[in-house]
């Protein structure tokens, strides 16, 4: 098995700007304005599913596509990792982040049904950040813990911000 064969919110990197002009972007007509596809992964998409019963050839297909992974009883994480492994199976990691689609497809899946992800179904990426930052608590003055410690919430404050996005 690949490396590449689980999704892992660590792996995500997108900036806050980007994450929140994607959670408020009304048209997903276009696969490009995903964070993480560009021109040649939205053909490969496309292309890849072109004979398949339900093509990808929106980003609004594409976020169906998420939702139809979706099976009863599945956790956050096994719907994260299916849809990990579905374009995975599509070779896009050959071309993108499929962690960073992963999870913005899955942001903005959670602003209309709530409960579908978050990021602190990864126990272990939290723990991992707060060990980190813990540890550079002592070797940093006051300004720097503020610093770093607003890097461990960033990717916690990606679900509040879908939070508020939700409620605008």
């Amino acid at each position: 098995m690949s490396t590449l064969s689980l999704y892992n919110p660590e792996h995500s990197h997108i900036s806050e700007t980007a994450m929140t002009e994607f959670l408020h972007r009304k048209d997903l007509t276009d696969l490009c304005v995903i964070p993480g596809l560009g021109p040649v992964s939205k053909e490969h998409i496309i292309t890849t599913t072109r004979n398949c019963p339900e093509p990808i050839e929106t980003g609004y297909a594409l976020i169906g596509k998420y939702l139809t992974l979706k099976k009863e009883k599945m956790t956050v994480v096994e719907h994260a990792n299916a849809f990990f492994r579905w374009l995975e199976g599509c070779g896009l990691h050959q071309h993108v982040s499929i962690h960073k689609i992963v999870h913005v497809v899955a942001e903005k899946a959670n602003l209309m049904m709530d409960g579908l992800y978050t990021s602190e179904a990864w126990p272990e990426y939290h723990t991992k950040k707060a060990h980190t930052v813990g540890s550079q608590h002592s070797q940093h003055s006051q300004h720097s813990q503020h610093s770093q410690h607003s890097q461990h919430s960033q990717h916690s404050q990606h679900s509040l911000r879908s939070q508020d996005v939700r409620k605008a």
